[in-house]
């Protein structure tokens, strides 16, 4: 050992790996030229000052460097992987005095870039292991595999197998860590050592041979080997399993191999990790399966839609916007065709009839799809939120729209977000037999009560509603109020009508022509004029400086006011909005351009895609039009525009219209009990179990007339009959039960006797008229 390394300084390393030492006599620990620490981190030196101890047996490395230790301090030797980690993810120096990192400029560590990697390394390695002075998975291993030379010591490994046992066991070690601030490195590491040809040239050499070789399964260096190979591997699926797919094969041929050998040479611990093994590839191999399932799914679903061919069956007009029980039973495919991409329509009304349908679809498919994946594996297996136990409660009108609104109750949960769930317009779908056949359909009206587990639904079919069930509620993915509009429009076109715009829509025309108002008036643009200018009534004789715009925005103007049908676009920032305004303001200030008639006078309509962007539009209009602005739907957040809400138009001065309106919800609540009352009895004739009370109020024909009386005198309304069929039906409300009668059916359950035994014995007992003897005792 060349003592003079170690008195170049009061602590002075010189490996490759090199280190930060400091000393508390204040002494300075020099870094060679050649050495560079790994990509984070520097070695720690002790605390205590003085000389490496050069009586010491450390071993000189092949590089040249040594271990040197001061009395109370310690260095590194290789990249510095005893050091400890600190927060920033550099290995810190002692309390001592200065330290210097070589060259300045380049403080970053960077790999070691030795060719040759010796094994010495990798035994050390193992022994500070052994003494655990290192621990599998610390910033240390990392480091000191962060080499270059390492990664390619992978594609050439020693053809001493015990070299290539504690070569597979550093690698395992180092990437077998569970610190967050590692995960990184260590991925990469992994990632680095599947794209190698080790795992190849170990099952090659060794896991495949040891299946038949007897001298290899009495040497413990192979069983070893096969013990790292496995834990590696396992790594591998839990890490990086996508890297695996490439190993599959390789993972199959040393499960097969292993598992010949189970039980003459592999330890109790091998045989554990080889089961979690094959679990891995199993699961894996399902992954791979379902990604290719998928894949062909994909494939077919990207191919080009060539949708349904002949006439339609049915006239798209009477079409049910709000989904039917055929829609979610998926029974026969619906009837699309595909939109054209090129060329023309051969008509308005095949036009129509493609956009509907496809609407349609659109609007359905989500729910429909949800809903099926619930048969099949229940919440777990559907996208749909399924609210469990809804009861559907008393119906009022809603003083807003005069819909007919059903409050339903809901169970609540504080982590729920509302904000995202039930939006008023959303559709939903209710039903008492776990979505097989039974299907209620309903809108969002109002959800002020959420919060508090109540959300008021229109309901399609008022008929099939029944308070007494309770019912599993999905809302549908898609917005329906977005859609529904737009069919209702749609469908609204007679079938002889030309639809608006057909000559670009339908004979796909590319050329536009001015529009009908202004063929032959001229405009005045003094409102928006920027500069002096004489008065001048044709958009040509202007120029982008005359209005204050860029020449894309004149550009825009123009084209908005000699187009029948102009589109506008452009990226965020570029002033849509502003042009829209502009343009508008033009306009209203023209009224009598394209409003020529009063008592024809047309209104200008503005449409946008979502609430807060007409606020934002309207705000804007509302400075330069005072009067005649109407904001019709809801959830209006801007309070300038507010006033202008239908809602706030609507209101109710005259009182008649009032006690109208309060009469006619009374009438409506007394209809809709009738109806509940009939639907209830409708069922119970369906289902053969009818009550007396139900029975009576039947017209029978003159056969059945007579049966129908004597069946009513044996079975009086307040029988212990009736009674005990409420029990089993629940389909007479009105009669009251008596809880001495619950008591006993719950403590004859609580006896584990089903509910319809304990039911039928009870009604036994009162046969026999031994219930009554026993309430009159108690």
């Amino acid at each position: 050992m060349d003592s003079n390394r170690g008195r170049r300084g009061k602590n002075n390393i010189a490996s490759r790996g090199s280190s930060d030492a400091r000393s508390r006599g204040g002494g300075r620990a020099n870094r060679s030229r050649g050495g560079s620490s790994n990509a984070r981190g520097t070695a720690r030196g002790g605390r205590g000052g003085g000389r490496p101890d050069e009586s010491s047996n450390h071993p000189q490395q092949e590089d040249g460097s040594s271990d040197p230790r001061g009395r109370g301090g310690r260095s590194t030797r290789y990249q510095g992987y005893r050091g400890n980690y600190n927060s920033r993810g550099a290995l810190r120096g002692g309390r001592g005095g200065d330290s210097y990192h070589g060259n300045k400029e380049n403080r970053r560590p960077r790999p070691h870039n030795d060719p040759k990697y010796g094994y010495e390394k990798i035994e050390d390695l193992c022994k500070d292991m052994d003494q655990r002075k290192i621990l599998p998975g610390s910033a240390e291993l990392i480091t000191a595999v962060q080499a270059d030379s390492f990664y390619k010591r992978l594609d050439d490994l020693w053809p001493d197998f015990e070299k290539q046992s504690n070569l597979l066991r550093v690698i395992v070690a180092t990437a077998s860590t569970n610190q967050q601030d590692l995960l990184n490195l260590t991925y990469d590491f992994v990632s680095k050592v599947f794209s190698s040809k080790l795992i190849e040239t170990i099952v090659e050499n060794v896991i495949c041979p040891l299946a038949y070789d007897s001298n290899m399964q009495e040497k413990p260096v192979y069983a070893e080997i096969a013990h790292q190979t496995v834990k590696l591997l396992l790594l591998g699926f839990q890490l990086l399993p996508s890297q695996m797919d490439t190993y599959l094969l390789k993972v199959q041929n040393v499960t097969a191999s292993l598992k010949e050998v189970k039980d003459l040479c592999l330890k109790e611990e091998t045989k554990i990790q080889l089961d979690r093994l094959e679990v891995a590839l199993k699961s894996r191999q399902e992954v791979k399966a379902a990604q290719r399932s998928t894949i062909e799914t994909q494939k077919r679903e990207n191919k080009e839609f060539e949708g349904s061919v002949g006439e339609p069956p049915k006239n798209f007009r009477e079409l049910s916007i709000i989904p039917t029980f055929d829609d979610i039973s998926h029974r026969l495919p619906p009837y699309l065709r595909a939109a054209k991409v090129k060329g023309r329509y051969d008509s308005d009304e095949q036009y129509l009839d493609i956009q509907f349908r496809l609407l349609r679809e659109d609007l359905i498919r989500p729910l429909r799809d949800g809903i099926s994946a619930y048969r099949k594996g229940g919440t777990k297996e559907t996208d749909l939120y399924v609210y469990s136990d809804v009861e559907i409660g008393d119906s009022t009108v809603d003083k807003k729209t005069g819909e007919l609104i059903s409050y339903v109750s809901i169970n609540v949960s504080r982590r729920m977000r509302w904000d995202k769930r039930l939006k008023y317009g959303s559709l939903v779908c209710l039903s008492s037999d776990e979505f097989k056949y039974n299907f209620l359909f309903a809108t969002v009206m109002e959800r002020e009560l959420l919060p508090r587990g109540k959300v008021g639904l229109k309901f399609e079919e008022v008929s099939k509603i029944n308070s007494k069930w309770k019912y599993k509620m999905v809302e549908s993915p898609a917005f329906f109020e977005a859609y529904r509009h737009v069919m209702n429009a749609l469908q609204s076109i007679e079938q002889d009508d030309p639809i608006p715009f057909s000559k670009y829509l339908v004979e796909l025309e590319t050329t536009t022509v001015a529009p009908t108002y202004s063929t032959d008036d001229r405009f005045n643009f003094k409102s928006l004029l920027k500069v002096d200018q004489e008065l001048v009534q044709e958009i040509q004789r202007f120029n982008h400086v005359h209005f204050g715009m860029d020449e894309s925005q004149f550009s825009a103007l123009v084209y908005a006011l000699t187009s029948q049908l102009a589109i506008i676009q452009g990226p965020p920032g570029t002033g849509k909005t502003y042009m829209g305004l502009q343009i508008a303001k033009l306009l209203f200030d023209n009224w009598n351009v394209w409003n020529r008639n009063e008592r024809d006078a047309r209104p200008m309509l503005v449409v946008c895609f979502t609430n807060h962007a007409l606020d934002q539009f309207l705000e804007g209009i509302s400075e330069f039009v005072k009067k005649g602005i109407i904001r019709v739907g809801g959830r209006c957040k801007n309070e300038k525009v507010e006033q202008f809400c239908l809602s706030k138009k609507r209101r109710w001065d005259n009182s008649t219209v009032r006690n109208q309106f309060f009469n006619t919800r009374d009438e409506t609540a007394e209809i809709k009990k009738e109806l509940e009352e009939k639907s209830a009895a409708l069922k119970a004739y369906e289902s053969g179990f009818a009550s007396a009370r139900q029975l009576k109020n039947i017209e029978w024909d003159t056969k059945n007339s007579a049966a129908i009386s004597e069946l009513c005198k044996r079975i009086k309304s307040d029988s212990r009959e009736t009674l005990m069929f409420k029990w089993l039906t629940q389909s007479d409300k009105e009669i009251p039960i008596s809880l001495y009668d619950i008591n006993i059916i719950r403590q004859l359950m609580a006896w584990d006797i089903p509910e319809i035994k304990a039911k039928n014995v009870l009604a036994d007992a009162y046969r026999n008229n031994l219930c009554e003897s026993m309430a009159k005792n108690s």
